[in-house]
């Protein structure tokens, strides 16, 4: 059994849109869900906590807590499950039949994080550009789809806090995999639609956040640029 964690904060026609798909899809036996509603202002919590099955988890945030801070709320409910791999999709990430049996088939997945957006770090700390098909080497994977082993968990623990809100959590968490030679593969999925943005970019004080967690990761990672290309295809 895997778990897939689901962070979301408001938009009810996209909580819909993303359960639909994902209990339409042969493969939803297999995964038992951990949503975690980041005190929405509509009526999503009330929707999603009835759509859910028996053996899902709803947790129903009473503050804002962010990306990062939501997010490793879905890593404390998983460190209490029997499960396998924990799974983050973005509540924009639609899913159809074959996208977890693509995460599956990847000869990394069973002891790798795995994820289905790399990108590049320049010599600055900074992303400078998305993979496509002709790149074999990359600085790390996002964290919508990425895929985390429970041995890699149980070594790297959860996102780092002090970034803030939001930002560079998934660069850091990769780096601190590369610093305990753990691998990290990049398994592109063509069965996940991603409607890019639908939340964080509608977060305020963007540009603010984005520039305190860049800060805070360049300073932490400044004498390690050995970790910059170690993601591997």
């Amino acid at each position: 059994m895997i778990t897939l964690g689901v962070l979301h904060r408001n938009d009810e026609k996209l909580a819909n849109m993303f359960l639909d798909k994902f209990f339409s899809s042969s493969e939803s036996e297999k995964v038992k869900i951990v949503w975690l509603d980041n005190a929405s202002e509509d009526n999503s919590s009330n929707l999603v906590s009835k759509r859910l099955r028996g053996d899902d988890v709803f947790i129903q945030s009473t503050v804002n807590l962010g990306v990062i801070g939501g997010r490793n709320a879905i890593f404390d409910s998983f460190a209490g499950q029997d499960t396998t791999h924990l799974i983050f999709l973005d509540n924009d990430q639609i899913v159809s039949d074959g996208w977890l049996l693509n995460y599956i088939n990847h000869p990394g997945f069973e002891k790798s994080i795995c994820g289905l957006e790399a990108w590049q770090l320049d010599n600055n700390m900074k992303p400078y550009k998305m993979c496509n098909a002709n790149d074999k080497v990359f600085s790390y994977v996002g964290c919508g789809g990425m895929s985390i082993p429970r041995t890699c968990f149980d070594i790297i623990g959860k996102f780092d806090s002090n970034l803030g809100m939001a930002y560079f959590e998934d660069p850091d968490y990769c780096f601190r995999a590369f610093d305990k030679n753990l691998s990290v593969h990049w398994v592109p999925n063509k069965y996940v639609l991603h409607l890019a943005h639908q939340t964080l970019g509608k977060m305020p004080n963007r540009s603010a956040m984005f520039s305190k967690s860049a800060q805070y990761f360049r300073n932490k990672w400044r004498e390690r640029k050995d970790l910059l290309m170690r993601g591997r295809s």
